[in-house]
């Protein structure tokens, strides 16, 4: 695999240039839907006879 060192830079100072914001009302949602997906994602998983160990 080849890694574009300049379009990584790019994307890690994007990184960086985020605010952190954890409390904030939007963030807290789209945690909580991601949470609501993942679940959601493990359960059709379980179902379809997957077993995590």
């Amino acid at each position: 695999m080849v890694v574009d060192e300049a379009r990584a830079a790019r994307i890690a100072a994007a990184y960086d240039a985020m605010e952190h914001a954890p409390q904030d009302r939007k963030v807290k949602a789209a945690y909580a839907d991601l949470i609501k997906q993942t679940r959601a994602q493990y359960d059709a998983l379980v179902e379809a006879g997957y077993e995590f160990y």
